[in-house]
């Protein structure tokens, strides 16, 4: 069967039915559902995205069973990678039974930088100003607001104020397949236009640099003078 029709909804109920709850902060094990988190679900939001060129990851954990497993979809151009930067994730809560699609933030090297404290300040900040940036009008099912995760562990405690846009399934309540992947590919276009306007801008802000590096400086009155006499030009003054 391939990725194009696989059911995506499907995949995310069982994620949240077969999740062992009862092994979370237990050393990793072969489990269903890690296929289903680790390999199923990110080959299916590939085909769905058909992102080729995208860095799509799922995980269950390092090391440990944690509580809240992901799978998450970035643009290179933007991070390729879970601990920074700003990327399209599928947040699981197996034991509250929910799963949220958000527009989200790596949360562990600003914490490693500035502590939970401040890199929640940062995270929250970040988020408004991204908010204030796209179009909410093109995904009106999506909140623009933190989420609140009671079970999570001391970093994770962070993937609320680092949610950006999010959007909440019930185990009991997933839409059908036509309403997941139209969530998911809504979500996604509103973070492919956040991207491609940072590009625009690092790239102005580069060309501006260059730019400036490239105009001569001013000369002084007396580096000019003696230009002129070297020149064999009289100086007058």
């Amino acid at each position: 069967m391939s990725a194009e029709t696989e059911s995506l909804s499907a995949r995310l109920e069982q994620a949240l039915v077969q999740y062992p709850v009862e092994n979370i902060g237990t050393r990793l094990s072969e489990h269903e559902a890690r296929g289903i988190i680790e390999d199923d679900l990110p080959r299916i939001v590939r085909g769905v995205l058909n992102g080729t060129d995208l860095t799509i990851k799922g995980s269950i954990g390092q090391g440990m069973w944690t509580s809240i497993p992901w799978v998450a979809v970035m643009d290179p151009r933007e991070t390729s990678t879970t601990q920074n930067g700003v990327y399209v994730v599928y947040l699981f809560e197996p034991k509250r039974g929910k799963v949220r699609l958000t527009l989200n933030q790596g949360v562990t090297d600003i914490k490693n930088d500035q502590g939970m404290s401040a890199a929640r300040d940062a995270l929250r900040s970040k988020a408004r100003l991204i908010r204030e940036k796209v179009a909410h009008d093109q995904i009106p099912q999506f909140e623009p607001a933190e989420i609140t995760f009671e079970n999570a562990s001391t970093v994770p405690k962070l993937y609320g104020p680092g949610t950006i846009f999010h959007r909440t399934y019930d185990i009991n309540e997933i839409p059908d397949e036509e309403a997941v992947r139209r969530d998911l590919r809504d979500i996604f276009n509103v973070y492919s236009d956040w991207v491609f306007q940072e590009v625009g801008d690092e790239v102005e802000d580069r060309e501006a640099e260059t730019a400036l590096q490239d105009f001569p400086k001013p000369r002084r009155a007396d580096e000019v003078q003696t230009q002129l006499r070297a020149n064999g030009q009289v100086v007058f003054y």
